[in-house]
């Protein structure tokens, strides 16, 4: 009764089933091997199924390991290329496990398989969509990073970043411009969300806020040049923070608008470390919000350093987060560095910091830092704060 019900289950499975002797010959197979090969019982007797089923796109290393498991009387679970009768490569999921009787000795091995060559398939053209897709974004992280400015100087204020996308790109972005006054516009942008949506929008907001500076009138105050580009911003995209200023070489003064990016910090040349703004809200957020001007004094020895939320709230692996008082008290350690020391000291420490724990915001800083060098047109040197800047 037993082998009747063995055989009806075998004969009925719709895995493919194949028995063969202690030596890998083929004794018996059943009706689902035949659907899915083409062979019927008489072609693989007395063959190994190997012998039969290979072919070019047969792995030799999983034939190998299979010759392995079947030397050493092991049970196997592996998957490989077959091909049909017809010459059609198909992928089977296989596992072989040897037959001992009662007395312990080896008799047959069993192999039971599963086509799944549909599986594999699709798992192939995933991992092509995801190659392709990959590629692209890589090609956009290399066209945002061309938007950003190269550690330089302009008159005398010398100036370094360092952006890190938490993917392959960021929806953060910043810049440092000339502009036709003879100010130097820079400032910081970080949109809502992650990924690609987000690098899209940096993109587009980069351009917006780079054409605002440089088509600012002389006069017109910082704010309003913020509310400008609240103005130009499309309601349905997604809102930014940003920190937009100017600096201003022959006085040596420096104003800035705060519009929901975390405070900039002043490096005096002291050693004093001072946050700037008060706050505001990001653009696109509402249609006519009120911004503030902070004024500053920028003179030789003194750094600037902007930076993106994603630094301070970069986590370790206890989940704290590096926090604005410790980037405070970094600053405060080493406030007298050069600027791209400098640079290389704060990311060095977020490194520490974040050891084998994965980026899960962008990272962008920016370090404005005012020279000693002369101003060739009034020949003095830019060190004289103004009235209401910030000490």
């Amino acid at each position: 009764m037993n082998d009747f019900y063995a055989r009806l289950i075998a004969e009925h499975s719709t895995d493919s089933i194949v028995v063969t002797d202690r030596e890998g010959l083929t004794v018996w197979c059943n009706l689902a091997f035949t659907k899915m090969s083409g062979f019927v019982m008489h072609e693989m007797q007395g063959k190994t199924p190997g012998s039969v089923l290979q072919g070019p796109a047969t792995d030799p290393a999983t034939v190998m390991s299979i010759r392995n498991a079947l030397y050493e009387r092991r049970e196997i679970r592996t998957e490989i290329v077959n091909y049909s009768k017809s010459g059609s490569a198909y992928w089977i999921e296989i596992r072989i496990t040897p037959i001992f009787d009662e007395e312990g000795v080896h008799t047959h091995f069993l192999s039971i398989e599963r086509d799944v060559t549909e599986r594999k398939d699709l798992q192939a053209r995933l991992e092509l969509a995801y190659r392709q897709l990959k590629q692209d974004l890589e090609a956009a992280g290399v066209v945002q990073e061309a938007l950003l400015p190269r550690s330089s100087q302009i008159e005398n204020v010398e100036f370094v970043g360092h952006h890190e996308p938490s993917h392959f790109v960021a929806g953060d972005t910043y810049d440092v411009l000339r502009c036709p006054s003879g100010r130097i516009g820079f400032f910081m942008i970080d949109v809502a969300g992650h990924g690609a949506a987000a690098a899209l929008v940096s993109v587009a907001a980069h351009q917006v806020v780079a054409q605002a500076i440089l088509q600012r009138e002389n006069t017109e105050p910082l704010t309003e040049t913020a509310n400008k580009i609240n103005g130009r911003w499309q309601s349905h995209l997604p809102f930014f923070t940003m920190v937009l200023g100017e600096i201003d070489p022959v006085s040596g003064t420096g104003t800035l608008v705060q519009a929901g990016h975390p405070c900039p910090v002043l490096l005096r040349s002291s050693g004093a470390v001072l946050s700037l703004g008060p706050g505001g809200l990001p653009v696109g957020v509402l249609p006519s919000p009120s911004y503030q001007e902070t004024a500053f004094g920028f003179s030789p020895g003194d750094k600037l350093l902007i930076y993106s939320d994603g630094f301070t709230d970069t986590e370790n692996a206890e989940g704290n987060a590096f926090s604005e008082q410790r980037l405070h008290g970094l600053l405060q350690d080493d406030a007298r560095l050069p600027t791209a020391e400098l640079m290389e000291d704060i990311i060095r420490e977020l490194r520490v910091w974040q050891g084998s724990t994965k980026l899960q915001d962008d990272v962008t800083v920016l370090i404005l830092e005012a020279s000693s060098t002369l101003d060739e047109s009034t020949g003095r040197r830019h060190d004289s704060p103004v009235d209401g800047e910030a000490a």
